[in-house]
């Protein structure tokens, strides 16, 4: 008898590994599958690829909050607890995902999403308008607001008083959440998996990864723990500003945010150096006045050269308010088909449908071409040009 009940303990043990390591197939075979579609997506882009971070809207009079989306490249809005989504900034979340609190949970302690057959209709909506725009959801990490947790849950941080530990830079308050409890690493790798396995979502946005490594702790156990759980080729995209940071560069793609430092291209180039899995999804912010088209197409075609990664320029910080859309940025240059190379001191990289170059050297530049081109800001023909320090343009060619 006891032989039998020690054969039974080993058949069950036998039957869950199994059944585990097929789901672990699974999840790799799927996550592969994911990735390969995004790869597709950055290489069928066809104009200068802009993002969108959470409402930041362009400035685009007739259009939907779905048709303005569908002119980026990349895009991310949140995840709000039930009957949140509706109030988040005025008009919901794009797809309108929420956690499910319908059992009296805190937002917090569930990983059960609900909408998703509503979400799932504008995911392939958004996709019938732009078939290579990739949308993701940010997940809070860092902190959260007051009811988003149980008032003495182990989760929050506390200080040496044992109150919570408030975070210095939200409205409404939100408070930080002891990112280093192990059970909660887990569980912040679950709801991650949780929500990209809802099929309507391509990646997670992380805030405040700098923020964490200068002020508050180490961001690093919770990628960790994220990776672990939605696997390798899973897109995370986090908040690093313009900083090179080796070791987390191994788990998430970059959003830098601010202002950028001297060494920017640098920091782009980092970002985007082979050595992970994941497609490289980085995305740049630049700052500057909404009329200078100039220092706008040098950004633009800056980011065009030097990497895969997809740019914005904006003339304000927040996310709330309407952004600036360029009729540059509506130029179908086409899908690259080369790599940076230097045209007479100048950043270039080839399209197929013209040349972009960015003129980083510091001084006035003439292009040269075989053929006639099109310049892109200006619809000007010829087979020479002149291209002033910090500028950039497209020149197409003339069929």
């Amino acid at each position: 008898m006891k032989l039998k009940i020690k054969y039974l303990i080993l058949s069950i043990f036998i039957i869950l590994f199994l059944f585990t390591c097929k789901t672990s197939n699974e999840d790799v075979k799927k996550s592969k599958e994911i990735k390969n579609r995004l790869m597709e997506r950055i290489a069928n882009r066809e104009t200068p690829p802009i993002y969108k971070d959470w409402k930041n809207y362009p400035d685009i009079k007739g259009l939907d909050k779905y048709r303005l989306t569908a002119k980026f490249t990349v895009s991310w809005d949140a995840i709000e607890p039930k009957g949140e989504s509706a109030n988040w900034g005025g008009d919901g979340t794009l797809l309108g995902l929420e956690w499910d609190r319908t059992r009296g949970e805190y937002p917090t302690l569930t990983k059960n999403i609900i909408n998703i057959e509503e979400a799932k209709k504008i995911y392939d909506m958004m996709h019938q308008l732009n078939p290579n725009i990739m949308l993701g959801v940010e997940v809070r990490w860092d902190a959260i607001k007051d009811y988003e947790l149980p008032p003495n849950h182990r989760w929050w941080k506390r200080d040496k008083k044992g109150n919570r530990v408030k975070y210095g830079q939200s409205t409404p308050p939100r408070y930080e959440v002891n990112e280093k409890d192990p059970a909660y690493l887990k569980w912040l790798g679950e709801r991650c998996k949780a929500i990209l396995d809802t099929g309507v979502v391509d990646f997670i946005f992380l805030d405040h990864i700098l923020y964490m490594q200068t002020h508050a702790g180490d961001p690093l156990p919770a990628l960790k723990a994220i990776r672990k759980a939605v696997g390798p080729d899973a897109v995370i995209i986090g908040n690093t500003h313009y900083v090179m940071m080796k070791e987390i560069s191994k788990y998430i793609d970059a959003w830098g945010e601010d202002e950028p430092v001297p060494n920017t291209v640098d920091v782009i180039r980092f970002w985007e150096q082979p050595g992970r899995a994941q497609p490289r999804f980085n995305c740049w912010e630049f700052y500057g006045i909404k009329d200078d088209l100039k220092k706008m197409r040098y950004f633009t075609t800056l980011v065009m050269t030097n990497s895969n990664a997809s740019v914005r320029y904006i003339d304000h910080i927040g996310s709330t308010r309407p952004s600036p859309w360029y009729d540059f940025w509506d130029v179908k240059i086409g899908k690259f088909t080369g790599s940076l190379y230097i045209l007479n001191d100048c950043y270039a990289r080839e399209y197929s449908n013209g040349t972009t170059v960015c003129n980083n050297s510091g001084e006035t530049q003439k292009i040269i071409f075989n053929e006639i081109r099109e310049r892109a800001s200006n619809n000007e023909k010829a087979k020479k040009f002149t291209l002033e320090k910090k500028d950039g343009d497209m020149f197409l060619y003339v069929k």
